[in-house]
C-alpha cells in the first residue's frame, strides 16, 4: 500500500498494518480562511494518537504529528476543483514494526504499535480518528468562536514552540 505526501514524497506501508485513507470534506469556510482546515484535521489526528499512545504526541504544523521525535502520522490536503471541498489525505503508522521501516527513516519514525507494545485494531484506530475529526470539523464550522479553540490547542501542543526553523 502506498500514500501520497507532501513534494512528491511516498508514504509506504505493508499491506493491512497501518492506516492510509482519504475523506472528502466541504467545511462551510471562505475561500480565504481554507488553511484553518489544515489546522482541524492536525488537532483530530493529535488528539485520537494521544489517546491510543498513551503518550503526549506534538503537532509539527502544517502537516505531520509526531511521538517525542519521531513522525507517527502526517497530513496532506489537496482542494478539489470547483470549489466542491478537499481531498483530506491521512497516514497513521498502526502496527508496523521497526522492520518496516527503510533504514533511512528508521529513528525518525514510529507507529502506535512501537509506542505501545500492543497491535491495535485498525477499525478501532479509525472509529476512534473519526470521532475526533467530526468533533473538530464542528469546531471549524462554529465560526471564529471554534477557530479560536482550535488555534489554542494547536499552540499548546505544538512540535515548533522553542525549536530553531529554517525557511
Amino acid at each position: 500500500e502506498q500514500g501520497r505526501g507532501r513534494e512528491g514524497r511516498k508514504w509506504e506501508s505493508p499491506p493491512r498494518n497501518n492506516l492510509l485513507l482519504s475523506a472528502w470534506i466541504k467545511p462551510d469556510l471562505p475561500p480565504e480562511k481554507a488553511h484553518r482546515l489544515s489546522m482541524a484535521v492536525a488537532a483530530a489526528l493529535h488528539q485520537a494518537v494521544g489517546e491510543l499512545a498513551e503518550q503526549r504526541p506534538t503537532i509539527k504544523w502544517p502537516n505531520d504529528i509526531y511521538v517525542g521525535d519521531q513522525k507517527i502520522a502526517g497530513i496532506l490536503i489537496d482542494p478539489i476543483p470547483g470549489g466542491e471541498g478537499f481531498n483530506v489525505g491521512i497516514g497513521l503508522n498502526v502496527n508496523s514494526p521497526r522492520s518496516d521501516f527503510s533504514e533511512e527513516l528508521r529513528d525518525r519514525v514510529t507507529s502506535l504499535f512501537l509506542s505501545t507494545r500492543r497491535t491495535w485494531s485498525r477499525d478501532f484506530v479509525l472509529r476512534t480518528l473519526l470521532e475526533r475529526l467530526n468533533h473538530w470539523m464542528d469546531l471549524l464550522n462554529r465560526g471564529e468562536d471554534g477557530w479560536g479553540e482550535i488555534l489554542a490547542y494547536i499552540r499548546t501542543n505544538s512540535y515548533l514552540i522553542g525549536k530553531s526553523v529554517h525557511v
